[in-house]
């Protein structure tokens, strides 16, 4: 074989392997995986001071329409989200939030993942009596960290017997009795995928504010140099204690979306009047939530509209799907409201 020859088998079989891989794959990660700047700034002032686990009973009502979405993933919060992305079988996620309690809790989510073949192991682990035997994973795993010395309080509080971690784990069990949701806890296949992004290391856990730009930008960047389309992105009920200002809807508004990404929400305004919410909420007389969609392409119209409307009136001319379930499908325009060219901050 001359040489000549031999060189292009070998640039043909590089090339051949780089498109087997997918567009970018090597390089997707890479970028991922690069720092995102340390976003600064206060906590809200919210009814708790932080939610370590969520007290959203009814989030199944969203797997018909995000079930094997793909793509990216953005959402604030908790163990909420690892049935999401689970369900939308996401590739690449962030998991952001203004409260580095719920940040250091979901790096050690992410811990235990690793740590757990199956969630049984996984639940195990979030049980109070495994306490210390949970914390020496968790200290093996971060204590490289620069805030490292605040980790146990934040594992103090996910471990608490009353209101920890494991509490969600058992709640998630009632959910399945009550409602027939299927999650990671009873659907391997979903326990699974999770562990696998987890040792990927496609998972990444920020802290950062939906109304700041920063880390929600830094984001946006990064998949539009990965060349994605973030699918699904969660706020839980965040949008009422800022409504819609400028720079959160310039953060919507920079990520690359497509036709199949859905905006993911839930409401307490208005859950108890106009929206509905749900039967079985875990606080029907005091906090209860309406359940909502609206596809991504759709909240960029909203976004890029120059009035000042709130939550509540954004979903005016909802579709009610069921008994405190809504997608949101109409335009701005289509629900009378008539540009401003003013946007309060």
């Amino acid at each position: 074989m001359s040489p000549k020859l031999l060189i292009f088998l070998i640039f043909t079989f590089a090339n051949c392997q780089s498109f087997l891989s997918g567009p970018g794959s090597g390089s997707r990660d890479q970028i991922f995986h690069s720092e995102i700047p340390a976003e600064t700034g206060t906590k809200a002032k919210l009814t708790a001071d932080h939610y370590l686990i969520s007290n959203e009973r009814r989030i199944e009502l969203f797997h018909p329409y995000l079930k094997n979405l793909g793509g990216g993933y953005i959402g604030v919060g908790s163990d909420q989200n690892l049935t999401l992305l689970a369900w939308a079988r996401s590739e690449y996620v962030w998991l952001m939030d203004f409260d580095v309690y719920v940040v250091r809790v979901n790096k050690m989510h992410l811990a235990l993942l690793k740590h757990c073949e199956n969630y049984v192991c996984f639940k195990d682990l979030w049980q109070p009596t495994n306490k210390e035997k949970t914390w020496e994973i968790i200290q093996k795993k971060y204590n490289t960290e620069n805030d490292f010395k605040e980790y146990r309080k934040s594992f103090d509080l996910a471990m608490n017997a009353s209101y920890g971690v494991h509490s969600r784990l058992s709640e998630l069990e009632y959910m399945t009795q009550k409602f027939n949701f299927r999650s990671f806890h009873n659907d391997p296949s979903d326990y699974n995928y999770l562990r696998d992004l987890a040792l990927k290391d496609r998972i990444k856990t920020v802290k950062g504010d939906l109304k700041n730009n920063g880390t929600f930008r830094s984001i946006a960047k990064k998949t539009k140099e990965m060349n994605i389309a973030i699918r699904v992105v969660y706020t839980s009920n965040a949008e009422e204690y800022f409504r819609f200002p400028k720079e959160y809807r310039e953060n919507i508004l920079s990520i690359p979306t497509d036709e199949a990404g859905y905006f993911v929400r839930t409401f307490t305004n208005g859950a108890r009047g106009v929206l509905g919410f749900p039967n079985g909420e875990k606080y029907p007389n005091e906090y209860p939530f309406h359940y909502n969609l609206q596809k991504l392409e759709n909240m960029k119209i909203w976004m890029s509209f120059q009035y000042n409307f709130t939550p509540v009136s954004l979903l005016k001319g909802r579709t009610q799907v069921s008994k405190g379930f809504s997608i949101q499908n109409s335009t701005p325009a289509e629900q009378g409201f008539i540009e401003t060219g003013k946007i309060d901050n």
